[in-house]
């Protein structure tokens, strides 16, 4: 997997992060063209009720990066260790973990998603579109959390590439049939879902297939419980990359609330817009974040920690420039992405580029916590990993919700996830320096 000097580290960082990012912006691929799709063939209206459903779908993709995260920096110390068997029997545990989690929120997500949206106040024929699109979305829940966590442990196996290749020929296939049901069969919503569901079922089924017969590493074994539980230490070790992913099915739905509440549909609209903007850059920040850890657990394992600090170091660099990158992109061409997907009105629009402009503002300040989040979990410092994650995404994303529009009226909401990132931000900082430094 990784060759044992220093200088090895910089060539190992920029393959894992190619495929990475390159398979962050495949899984962006899926919302985004159901997006254009959707924006083009049933109206802007339509993208109310993917903002509604957002947070829901974001429950797969979350535990998937718990179980991910959690298992592949295990699974990189054992093997930097030179324990392939305890490596293959988390791989295995892992297996088990994300089956049962499959399950269980494909059950959740089609019994639960009227509750929810009842207790949000959504009714009438924007609940009816929103329940089936999530009911159909439910039935593939099981392989959205297979897919992203074989693509992690598919890169400490050696063979990034090929699970990139199991992804893009799904990303293709997704905007075949969401041409097929959307704009041939009219099938709206629904087609939606199940055009992505459908993707992800060819996603999962090969990567699969190569750690049953192919691998030579990472397979599993017959009695992986034999020497032990790891659920536990996976789950800890993910949790902080875990709450990040999972802070947009409450926050979202808390923003959601807030926007209806102060600018009805055309905020939704613009919201739901934002939202695949910073999706995409948000999944690339967590890719190249994730690129590095597997990295740092190798040779720390290894007793090298100078090559650790150089992995953190280039990963530094990337999440900066690309997010300056994504900020001068978003603020001068903030337009041509709106009408891109169909935003028209004079007003909306207006409100459009005041949102886009905050958010863009706020992704530097997130680059760095993202950062020194994923370099703590990495180190297997969970409690500070966990409470950068917690303030960023949760406590004080929540506070800044409330306070915020009480104190600028309509700009408060888009001035939330600044204020949430420069409040965490010194906080993450004094972590660092204090637990993940040396």
């Amino acid at each position: 997997m990784f060759r044992k000097d220093v200088v090895s580290v910089p060539r190992h960082f920029f393959s894992y992060a190619a495929s990475a990012v390159a398979a962050a912006w495949i899984y962006c691929t899926y919302m985004v063209i159901d997006g254009l799709f959707i924006s083009h063939y049933i109206g802007s209206s339509a993208l109310a009720t993917l903002s509604l459903a957002l947070p829901v779908v974001y429950l797969p993709y979350a535990f998937s990066v718990l179980i991910g995260v959690g298992a592949s920096t295990l699974i990189s110390r054992a093997i930097g260790e030179g324990r392939t068997d305890t490596a293959r029997a988390i791989f295995t545990q892992a297996l088990w973990l994300m089956a049962g989690a499959g399950v269980a929120l494909a059950l959740l997500l089609y019994f639960g998603s009227p509750l929810l949206l009842r207790a949000m106040n959504v009714d009438g024929d924007l609940q009816a579109r929103t329940v089936g699109f999530l009911r159909v979305s439910a039935g593939f829940g099981i392989f959205t959390v297979f897919a992203c966590a074989l693509e992690f442990f598919l890169r400490v196996d050696g063979a990034a590439r090929y699970g990139l290749y199991c992804l893009a020929v799904s990303a293709l296939l997704n905007i075949v049939l969401d041409y097929a049901f959307i704009a041939h069969l009219g099938w709206g919503l629904n087609g939606a879902a199940l055009a992505t569901g459908l993707s992800q079922i060819v996603a999962t089924v090969p990567m699969l297939a190569h750690h049953l017969w192919r691998s030579r590493r990472l397979r599993p074994v017959r009695r992986p419980f034999a020497a032990g539980s790891h659920g536990i230490a996976i789950v800890c070790t993910g949790l902080a990359e875990f709450l990040i992913e999972l802070a947009p099915t409450v926050t979202i739905v808390a923003f959601n609330w807030a926007i209806l509440a102060r600018l009805g549909n055309a905020g939704l609209e613009v919201f739901a817009v934002i939202e695949y903007m910073t999706m995409i850059s948000a999944v690339t920040l967590g890719a190249l974040v994730q690129s590095m850890q597997p990295i740092v657990a190798f040779h720390r394992g290894g007793g090298r920690p100078a090559s650790a600090r150089r992995a953190f170091r280039l990963c530094g660099c990337c999440v900066f420039g690309f997010s300056a990158l994504v900020a001068l992109v978003m603020i001068v061409f903030w337009q041509p992405i709106g009408m891109l997907f169909s935003i028209e009105a004079t007003a909306t629009l207006a409100m459009l580029k005041t949102a886009t402009l905050w958010y863009a503002l706020a992704l530097l300040p997130a680059a760095a916590n993202f950062l020194l989040s994923g370099y703590l979990t990495a180190r297997e410092q969970l409690l500070p990993a966990t409470a950068i994650a917690t303030l960023r995404s949760w406590i004080g994303l929540l506070a800044m919700l409330w306070l915020l529009p009480r104190l600028f009226v309509t700009d408060g909401v888009w001035l939330t996830v600044l204020g949430a990132e420069l409040l965490t931000l010194p906080f993450a900082l004094w972590l660092y320096r204090n637990r993940g430094a040396c």
